[in-house]
């Protein structure tokens, strides 16, 4: 629980919870599919979802504070609901005591009719966090999203603990030396939802500044691997035509995100990476999927 009290709330959730932590940019689009993919997660139980202003990805701009919403805070998405009357609306929640959205659909909102309340289970109160903001205007001033799904026991976990030292401390693919980087091949025999993290050590005090955010921008590469009878050798060139994943990397602890992979003969290769050649760590590669059939690909994934 203390390590939670720095670095971002997509870490403190897998802090807590174990689950799986993901997150987004929003950046204003307050799109119909990002609506639906906010409804699947709000309606799937195993699903934490929430949201904040993040200054890590752009400057609060003006409105903002004359919003009532805090940049750099964390809210919960409660709920979501879609009315002929009022369009798409988004209910948050923040902690006790924390101010509220003053805009339109705030609690004291005079268009907030009786059946209204009613049909959307409204409590008017100043201080229990929690207040009413239409789907644009959530867009607007919020521009991170971020889902933590808990897993239970049909979930196959693979881990692999390496570091990056010396020569293997290789950077990213924008330095040469990268192909030096640990590597691991994964097989996948069904259509299979990974979910792929790097996690660096709690104690990478040198390597953090006082935000509690590691200096080491973190991030993965997934290509295809080499065709028989060099399948289970090293990539040593990277053929942008090959490479099926490569997540934008961060200033984090802990780097997940989701990838869908389908069957190949050939394996998969995972090159996991500090952003700067000679950036040394340990660090834990952790592979997640459901094994418990369904469109997750049961048994179908296997680290070699």
């Amino acid at each position: 629980y203390e390590a939670t009290t720095l670095g971002t709330v997509p870490e403190g959730l897998v802090l807590l919870s174990g689950g799986l932590s993901t997150s987004d940019d929003i950046l204003g689009h307050a799109s119909d599919e990002l609506w639906r993919a906010l409804e699947s997660k709000i309606d799937n139980d195993a699903c934490v979802v929430g949201c904040e202003f993040a200054t890590s990805v752009g400057p609060a701009p003006d409105h903002l504070a004359a919003s009532g919403i805090l940049p750099d805070t964390a809210y919960c998405i409660a709920t979501m609901a879609s009315l002929e009357s009022t369009g798409r609306l988004v209910k948050l929640r923040a902690l006790h005591g924390t101010p509220e959205w003053k805009g339109k659909w705030h609690d004291n909102d005079p268009a907030w009719s009786n059946r209204l309340r009613s049909s959307l289970n409204f409590s008017k109160n100043a201080n229990d966090g929690c207040f009413w903001m239409t789907f644009d205007d959530w867009a607007r001033h919020f521009n991170r999203v971020f889902v933590c799904r808990s897993v239970d026991s049909q979930w196959t976990k693979h881990t692999a603990r390496s570091k990056w030292a010396g020569r293997t401390a290789g950077g990213c693919p924008n330095f040469v030396s990268w192909r030096f980087n640990p590597q691991w091949l994964v097989r996948v025999s069904a259509p299979t939802s990974v979910s792929v993290a790097v996690t660096l050590p709690h104690d990478l005090s040198a390597a953090k500044g006082a935000d509690g955010l590691t200096n080491y921008g973190v991030g993965f590469y997934i290509v295809r691997g080499n065709a028989p009878p060099d399948q289970n050798r090293r990539i040593l060139e990277l053929d942008a035509s090959r490479v099926v994943a490569q997540p934008q990397p961060e200033l984090t602890r802990r780097f997940m995100s989701e990838v869908q992979l389908e069957p190949s003969a050939e394996p998969y290769v995972i090159m996991p990476y500090a952003f700067f050649p000679g950036q040394e760590s340990p660090f834990t590669l952790s592979l997640r999927y459901n094994s418990g059939g369904g469109n997750q690909g049961a048994g179908g994934t296997a680290v070699v």
